[in-house]
């Protein structure tokens, strides 16, 4: 048979398989009952795959350019004891290569400094049936933070525990019902007062600026709330009110900004990251430490943004399909269910979103620039941003679905590994995404598995199989 015969074979049958997809159960041994008249094209259907599914324990989880910078404590029920802190660089607006800073007026006086924190993320309370109140401190970075490097959820980076710059005890629940949604820490430090000051009325470059003010350190301080709270890093600000004279009048209402974020001006890499740490892990997860890094053949997968616990499964069963002759995949599925009885918890929300990373054993595997190699749902393909990586929760089936014919197939010729994770994510268009694959929230997953369920983890795959 030459190609041009077996590609015209295969397209008469894509009328019967398009039927077949939309079926609202998955069909068994698609193709038996409508022979091909020589017998050598079947088209089929498969979900029994051993998936090998485990949970396990990454040494790291990339953590730079986090969108969201995390602060709070929280003591998970599954998931252990989780606390994190967040540390960002300065970078004053607009200032391009050389250029300075330039103030409005003249014979500027300085008025106050007030960190502006925009709440967009909370996990760990209801804040309908509570109203605790937390503290958060801020700390000025002994250096810079290092430009270009990824940064993990376990790194440590020292900020002058000595000098406290300003602190805040507020009820999140407060935050939340707020028109605006910010939080305002008053800078109340007079040294870190004065050199911000100095730097903007002296006319500072880019570089004169970071050399003179370093970044900060936001810490969880205490608190009987117990929640971890996420702020927005893009729109964050530091605020200097000054007075000035202008057009020969004092202006008094003259504001500064200081932001924390500026891509264009140092580095693709934004200089920022959350450190996340958990401990005390219970009931099955209790056995993920440094020395034991998977738990085997439990009914439930376990899954957690930022602390380094993830899903793994293995597609390598697939491979026993090509002892059955030549395999086309015609469309391949992977759909991940939630323990129903976690979807409607309001202190531990599920995933919006759920991303697939490319596995090797316990470790991620690298694209030669560095980053995870994600896979790609081919539900959404005219995508182009982080967006395409994605499977959205469907709150109709209670699941997300991923579509990975294509990749499913390069498994099937070699050319693509078989281990994955899964790992709660967020939606960004940011092409520097490191932090979103896992790493600016501690949103968790209790995926189901159990043999007795109808919602356990299944690759659900449609195929042709040509025989020579």
């Amino acid at each position: 048979m030459n190609w041009s015969e077996l590609i015209k074979r295969r397209a008469n049958l894509l009328l019967l398989i398009t039927i077949f997809f939309i079926s609202c159960e998955s069909p068994k041994n698609i193709g038996l009952d409508h022979p091909n008249p020589n017998g050598s094209i079947g088209v089929f259907f498969e979900d029994s795959f051993d998936l090998q599914p485990k949970t396990v324990l990454l040494d790291s989880m990339p953590t730079s350019g986090s969108h969201i910078v995390l602060v709070g404590e929280h003591s998970d029920p599954v998931f252990g004891d989780i606390k994190a802190n967040a540390f960002m660089d300065l970078s004053p607006s607009f200032l391009v290569d050389s250029s300075k800073i330039t103030l409005t007026g003249t014979n500027q006086v300085f008025k106050s400094l007030t960190l502006n924190l925009p709440l967009r993320y909370t996990y760990g309370v209801d804040f309908s049936q509570t109203d605790d109140p937390q503290t958060i401190e801020i700390y000025e970075l002994k250096d810079t933070l290092e430009l270009g490097k990824t940064y993990i959820n376990t790194d440590v980076v020292e900020y002058d525990a000595t000098r406290l710059l300003g602190t805040v005890t507020f009820k999140p629940k407060e935050l939340i019902d707020t028109k605006a949604g910010a939080l305002g820490v008053e800078i109340t430090d007079t040294d870190y007062q004065q050199r911000i000051f100095n730097a903007t009325v002296g006319r500072a470059t880019l570089d004169e600026f970071i050399n003179q003010v370093k970044g900060i350190a936001i810490v969880y301080k205490s608190g009987s709330s117990n929640a971890i709270l996420g702020f927005d890093r893009t729109v964050a600000s530091l605020n200097m009110a000054y007075s000035a004279e202008v057009d020969g009048q004092i202006n008094n209402d003259l504001i500064y900004s200081v932001f924390f974020s500026n891509e264009i001006n140092r580095t693709n890499t934004v200089p920022v990251f959350n450190q996340i740490r958990s401990t005390n892990r219970s009931s099955v997860l209790r056995a993920l430490s440094n020395t034991t890094t998977e738990v085997e053949g439990t009914p439930i997968l376990h899954t957690q943004a930022g602390t380094g616990v993830v899903a793994r499964i293995d597609l390598v069963d697939v491979l026993k399909l090509k002892q059955k002759g030549e395999v086309s995949i015609n469309k391949a599925e992977l759909v991940f269910s939630p323990l129903l009885e976690t979807v409607n918890n309001k202190a531990h929300p599920i995933p919006s979103h759920l991303i697939l990373i490319q596995a090797n054993g316990n470790n991620y595997d690298r694209l030669p620039n560095g980053r995870s190699a994600l896979w790609v749902n081919e539900e959404v393909p005219n995508l182009d941003n982080f967006g395409r990586h994605l499977s959205v929760y469907n709150s109709v089936f209670k699941h997300y679905t991923y579509n990975i014919t294509q990749q499913l197939q390069q498994v099937l010729n070699g050319s693509q590994g078989t281990q994955l994770f899964v790992v709660p994510s967020a939606l960004t268009s940011d092409n520097n995404h490191t932090g979103a694959i896992g790493g600016e929230s501690v949103t968790r997953l209790m995926i189901d598995n159990q043999a007795s369920s109808n919602r356990k983890i299944q690759l659900k795959v449609f195929y042709t199989i040509v025989k020579q």
